[in-house]
């Protein structure tokens, strides 16, 4: 019972994570009638970065970081420390670097 209650804090600390981080635009323009209304607009996940953000970003998946501290990186993306201990999750390299392009 112990172990449920503490997965159910967990779940519940990573929604209100969720919730705090997302950010709901919606788009009230009219439009003329002949244009399709359900056209949608697809935007590089990139957008809204600054030139910094984006140097932080291409740093923290930089080989002169990894040598710097000692990490590898797998071939799942993950990035490990000396030990083989995880750092960063399955997909971390790969998902920086798509947001990036």
């Amino acid at each position: 019972m112990g172990a449920m209650l503490a997965e159910n804090k967990r779940l519940r600390g990573e929604v209100n994570l969720l919730k705090a981080n997302t950010k709901v635009i919606i788009d009230q323009t009219t439009r003329p009638a002949n244009q399709r209304q359900d056209a949608i607009q697809i935007l590089p996940a990139s957008t809204g970065l600054t030139d910094s953000e984006k140097e932080a970003l291409r740093h923290a998946t930089s080989d002169e970081l990894m040598q710097d501290e000692g990490w590898k990186q797998d071939s799942h993306g993950r990035i490990l420390n000396a030990k083989g201990r995880a750092i960063f999750k399955i997909g971390f390299v790969s998902a920086i670097r798509k947001i990036l392009e």
